[in-house]
């Protein structure tokens, strides 16, 4: 009886341990892609503008650099110039990302009163010649709308003032 106890308790040992293996492996399948997708303004259009509201569409692109396709269904993403935060926005189109190649999706963004004039007040008095810019944000991929966070920084030249 002491050995059929004994060999039941290695058997629930093994079982509990290759259990154990299978979700870890389970999971790392499930984790994020071995290559992260890139995303990048391709495009921003201005729509409305109200006294407090200022509405965009802005166009992502979105780079798979994975040998699988990625099936987009949400983004949600924030837009910095100069290191102050300046529009959000929200899309919830599905887009099919090809393997190895691109798509575009659409967001809108929206901007405050504020933050338009913090802009200006910022550009006013450092009289700067480049605008830098971060977007950061995340894809919603698949039907577990698994997340992949994307972060894109830059400098656009902007034109010299015509006095000067």
């Amino acid at each position: 009886m002491s050995r059929l106890l004994s060999e039941r308790r290695r058997c629930l040992v093994f079982l509990c341990l290759g259990a154990g293996v299978l979700f870890v492996g389970g999971c790392a399948v499930l984790g994020p892609p071995a290559e992260q997708p890139r995303v990048t303004i391709a495009d921003l259009g201005f729509v409305d503008a109200g006294i407090l509201e200022q509405h965009f569409k802005m166009k992502l692109r979105i780079q798979n650099p994975a040998p699988a396709d990625l099936a987009v269904t949400g983004v949600d993403v924030r837009v910095e110039l100069n290191g102050k935060l300046f529009m959000t926005g929200l899309g919830h189109d599905t887009v099919a990302v090809p393997a190895l190649g691109t798509a575009t999706v659409e967001v809108d963004a929206f901007s405050t009163l504020t933050g338009l004039v913090r802009q200006f007040n910022t550009f006013a008095r450092e009289d700067r010649k480049t605008l830098s810019y971060r977007m950061q944000g995340v894809l919603y991929v698949g039907e577990s709308r698994r997340r992949i966070r994307f972060d894109d920084t830059g400098e656009i030249d902007w034109p010299a003032s015509p006095g000067g």
